[in-house]
């Protein structure tokens, strides 16, 4: 695993990380302490992949999508966040409360039947009018159109910096 990490791009070795932590064959403070003591070409890309590793992913798509959030330079972003008002929750799959800013791995196999749209679509405009900054991502994008990712996601906090208070 800490040799993806040390070699792999962060949308591709989040995903090893994540399902290692998953799996559990590898417990979190054991990844931290083993990434701490690498040296050598990668060890800084391993520790910023280590430190954002997380068993809370449901799926490799997400975590490739929280890698490209890592590789567009955001580090607050966690996996599987709830969202809550009164009479209403929404897992959001990646999301950085603070700035009220989310990202959705919408894969076809969950999301691809005709209820599955309108309850997508509630649940995005919910989020919406709630002062939340979404955007969607299919797995084409995730695994063909990093720098679009990249740009969608620094779009995202630029809309949520406009929103905050001064």
């Amino acid at each position: 695993m800490l040799d993806c990490a040390r070699r792999l791009p962060p949308h591709e070795s989040l995903a090893v990380a994540d399902s290692a932590l998953r799996c559990g064959d590898v417990r979190r403070d054991e990844l931290l302490s083993a990434a701490g003591a690498l040296t050598g070409p990668g060890a800084g890309r391993a520790r910023l992949v280590v430190a954002h590793a997380s068993p809370l992913a449901a799926n490799a798509f997400e975590s490739g999508l929280r890698g490209w959030c890592l590789e567009a330079g955001y580090r607050g972003l966690r996996p599987q966040v709830e969202v809550r008002s009164p009479g209403r929750l929404a897992v959001v799959d990646i999301a950085d409360p603070r700035w009220r800013v989310g990202f959705e791995a919408d894969g076809y196999e969950v999301h691809g039947t005709r209820r599955a749209f309108a309850r997508d679509l509630v649940r995005h405009n919910w989020l919406q009018s709630a002062g939340w900054v979404t955007r969607r991502f299919a797995w084409e994008h995730v695994m063909s159109a990093g720098p679009w990712v990249v740009e969608q996601v620094r779009g995202a906090f630029r809309e949520a910096a406009l929103r905050r208070p001064a």
